[in-house]
């Protein structure tokens, strides 16, 4: 049996981040075998298929190494859908996404805060949104963390590559 694990999550944080977020289920199987991992595709992933290693290799084969900038105001503008698998559940409504360099030493230069979220969800998806007006660049690869405070530390429940082209 599948359970709901995907939260719905207010409409200030739709208008926040642009973020689009629905109940749905993903299978046992396929949350295990992907936790920890965050995937960037083009579209949001199809739902309700069988939760077995095809899924899984689906999935995987749906996810993007590069996003590609437009232009929004005169300022180069990355969109794309995520679907972060968490470890555990977060159990703290605030999270976020970090964005660190990939240099040897990595530095943090960005982030994109969401509120509201359901404490007990173990998938996290929807529509990011972030441009150079928050500090980062084209041609750049980052390291993308989905992060929380809990007791006064940071928790990295997710992560993911990606090159903003």
């Amino acid at each position: 049996m599948k359970s709901k694990t995907i939260a719905i999550v207010g409409a200030a944080l739709a208008l926040m981040l642009g973020a689009t977020t629905a109940s749905a289920d993903i299978g046992k199987k396929v949350r295990k075998r992907l936790a920890g991992k965050v995937l960037i595709t083009q579209k949001a992933l199809p739902l309700g298929l069988d939760d077995n290693d095809a899924t899984v290799k689906k999935y995987k084969a749906l996810a993007v190494k590069s996003v590609t900038h437009k232009i929004v105001d005169g300022i180069p503008t990355w969109s794309f859908h995520y679907t972060a698998f968490l470890k555990a559940p977060p159990k703290i409504s605030s999270l976020a996404f970090d964005f660190y360099t990939t240099d040897k030493k990595p530095l943090y230069v960005a982030d994109k805060r969401f509120t509201g979220v359901d404490p007990s969800l173990t998938i996290l998806s929807g529509v990011l949104d972030i441009s150079e007006d928050d500090n980062v660049n084209k041609n750049r690869t980052y390291t993308i963390k989905l992060t929380g405070k809990i007791r006064g530390r940071e928790k990295v429940f997710a992560t993911t590559k990606v090159e903003l082209k």
